[in-house]
């Protein structure tokens, strides 16, 4: 899907920004927990992109 690892990161941060000007909360912790929950979600292709570059 991406060749690079910049590639990766930007369109994470891409997808992050527009989920989040939807779902951001003032508390802290819901904060984390709505980055949580788009981490978590059903696609295996921005799951691979995360473990990519958590393992870096």
């Amino acid at each position: 899907m991406f060749k690079t690892d910049t590639e990766v990161q930007v369109k994470l941060n891409e997808e992050l920004i527009k989920y989040n000007q939807n779902e951001i909360k003032s508390d802290r912790d819901d904060l984390l927990e709505t980055i949580k929950n788009w981490y978590d979600a059903k696609n295996p292709d921005f799951k691979t992109l995360r473990k990519r570059l958590v393992e870096k």
